[in-house]
Order: structure tokens, then sequence, then C-alpha cells
């Protein structure tokens, strides 16, 4: 019970790191692009939100990933963290990225359009967004969201290989 709850909370903090690291980074390059925003713009909320809730799914893979690659080594520090997570992270974003532009393009038999509506909307849309974007815009919320997840690792007592 205590593994799950460990398990539970690692994958909440990354949720809430992510979508909240990610919207201050797309906030802060949208405000220094286009200036103030009106306060309760619905349509800038909308856009500065979406990405990080489009991305639930990478992120999870991404923190799953980052988590195994970690316990591989015997000390682990915070820069360690940070620096895996934005290269998982950007990885994963521009790979899947590139698989959802080749699925969009692809002609799918009508069979097979939910299947494709699905990947899209639940796994491909998200990373998209970032073509659209500059390609160092997820880096500082991968890396922060990954120091995150360190800590709580840490606070946790988490054991890395050489100590179990």
């Amino acid at each position: 019970m205590k593994r799950l709850l460990r398990t539970v909370a690692f994958y909440v903090v990354a949720f809430v790191g992510h979508a909240v690291f990610l919207t201050f980074t797309i906030w802060l390059k949208n405000r220094a692009e286009q200036g103030d925003s009106t306060p309760g713009d619905d349509y800038y909320s909308v856009i500065t939100l979406l990405p990080a809730l489009l991305t639930v799914l990478p992120m999870t893979l991404g923190s799953w990933i980052l988590r195994r690659l970690m316990r591989r080594l015997p000390r682990s520090y915070i820069w360690q963290w940070a620096i895996a997570g934005a290269a998982i992270g950007l990885a994963l974003v521009w790979g899947l990225a590139w698989v959802g532009l080749r699925v969009e393009g692809a002609h799918f038999s009508l069979a097979w359009q939910n299947l494709k509506s699905a990947l899209m909307l639940g796994l491909l849309l998200g990373p998209m967004m970032f073509t659209f974007q500059p390609r160092w815009l997820p880096v500082p919320a991968l890396g922060l969201t990954a120091a995150l997840l360190f800590l709580v690792q840490r606070a946790f007592g988490w054991q890395t290989a050489s100590k179990k």
C-alpha cells in the first residue's frame, strides 16, 4: 500500500508540476512577444493551458522512463534528473510530434478512423502543438518538472539500485 501511495504521489506531482511549469513557460513567452493580455481573456487562458492538458499521456510516459532510468544510477543528483528529464521529454515531444504529423497525413480506412482519432487526441496532438513553437519552449518546464520529481523521490526515501 505504501508503494502504491508513493507511485500515485509521484505521478500526481509530475502532472501538476508539468502543467504549472509548462503553462508558466508559455505564458512568459507569450507575454514577451505580445505584451500584457487582458485579465480573464478566455482565449489567452485556453491557449496557455491547452498544451499542458494535451501532453498528459506523453508526460506520464516520460516520467515513467525517467524514474526507471534514474534508478539505474548508483547516486543521483538533482541536476542529473533535470538534464535527463529535459532530454527524455524533448525526445518524446519531438518524436511523438513527428509520428503525429505522419498519422495526420495518412489515409485510414473507415474502420480505423476511431483509432486514428484516439491516437491524435490522446497521445499525438499535444506534442504536435510544439511544432509551431520555438524548439526550446518545453525544455525549462521539463527540467523543472524532473527536478521536482527528484525532490519527491527523496522525500519518500527512495533508494537507488546500489542501496537495495
